[in-house]
């Protein structure tokens, strides 16, 4: 056995060493710690990313794979303009070229320059009639009381409500692409006086969606003006309807299919839904997903699990089954066994 010797103190010369030996390793420890950061700082960052440019070997062949029908941008059905381009002399050697040996065809699709803005003036035939006694006149096939035409506010639609794009910067990009002055102030109104003339169409498609034997309907979280709203969307196959409201509750299907609907509304068996006196369908995913959680809990049972896959097949035999047969969807024809 080996003999200890102890020290003044009541230790011993080993435990002594061991402590200064850890105190200058902790100490190495920190100046290279201090050391690592200083070269990592130095280090020029984007060399860390991947780069953006495969090198030259590992760069795939473009196109589809063999033996795969090749897809790409068919000859135009109709040309605009055709444009003859030829050569005199050789762009190499510089020699005299004689007449070409053939003609090839190179298509090019394009989007021309923006023009300047069209400005119509509508002469507008005023008539006295003697029978209503008060002055009548031809109303022109404009927005009444719009002095921009529907181009604009098309545009100014789409770009703002499909794009997400600000009102001031459609305003910026109207002057400076047509040259049009306008305001961030006078579309705004404009949508909106818009928006009051076409309420009679909106109103005959909230119609349309009442008289459709199903409908689909979704909510998703919106914010207007700084505040959390909600928009609810109702959709057939020839019918979108939305409608934005403070309220995520049952009341806001209520308001827009009326209470007498004797339709299938379909949704994601959200609880709001669950009040409504309507006939209820949960869509596929949600109705899966639903029954997947069941089976696989750990005591889920067994007949949960033969019906997670049970409904999985049935969704699965209904889509091969359209697509063999669209023409017979919603038709009062046999569906295939479940």
């Amino acid at each position: 056995m080996g003999v200890t010797t102890l020290v003044r103190g009541g230790g011993c010369r080993e435990c002594e060493r061991l402590s200064e030996e850890n105190r200058v390793l902790r100490e190495e420890n920190r100046v290279l710690k201090e050391r690592l950061d200083l070269l990592e700082s130095s280090v020029v960052r984007a060399g860390w990313y991947k780069p953006s440019v495969k090198p030259v070997e590992e760069k795939k062949k473009p196109g589809r794979k063999e033996g795969h029908v090749g897809a790409g941008r068919r000859k135009p059905d109709y040309v605009d303009e055709s444009v003859v381009v030829k050569l005199e002399r050789c762009p190499g050697c510089g020699g005299t070229l004689e007449e070409p040996y053939s003609v090839r065809s190179r298509y090019v699709w394009d989007v021309p320059p923006p023009t300047t803005i069209k400005v119509t003036e509508y002469m507008i035939h005023r008539y006295w009639c003697p029978c209503c006694s008060r002055s009548v006149e031809a109303q022109p096939d404009t927005l009444p009381y719009f002095r921009l035409g529907m181009g604009v506010w098309g545009w100014a639609y789409v770009l703002h409500h499909q794009l997400n794009v600000s009102f001031d910067k459609i305003a910026w990009w109207m002057r400076e692409v047509w040259n049009l002055p306008v305001t961030k102030g006078a579309l705004t109104q404009g949508l909106d006086s818009l928006a009051e003339h076409l309420k009679p169409v909106y109103d005959g498609m909230i119609q349309d969606l009442r008289d459709n034997p199903y409908v689909n309907t979704d909510e998703t979280g919106c914010r207007v003006n700084g505040v959390n709203q909600w928009t609810w969307v109702f959709h057939t196959p020839n019918q979108t309807v939305y409608w934005t409201d403070p309220s995520r509750g049952s009341q806001v299907p209520e308001r827009i299919l009326g209470e007498h609907y004797s339709g299938t509304v379909v949704s994601d068996d959200y609880v709001a839904y669950s009040p409504l006196k309507y006939t209820k369908q949960a869509c596929w995913v949600h109705l899966i997903r639903k029954i997947r959680d069941y089976a696989e809990m750990k005591k889920a049972h067994p007949e949960q699990k033969r019906l997670h896959h049970r409904l999985q097949k049935t969704y699965h035999d209904l889509k091969e089954y359209l697509k063999k047969n669209p023409a017979t969807y919603g038709a009062e024809t046999p569906l295939p066994p479940v």
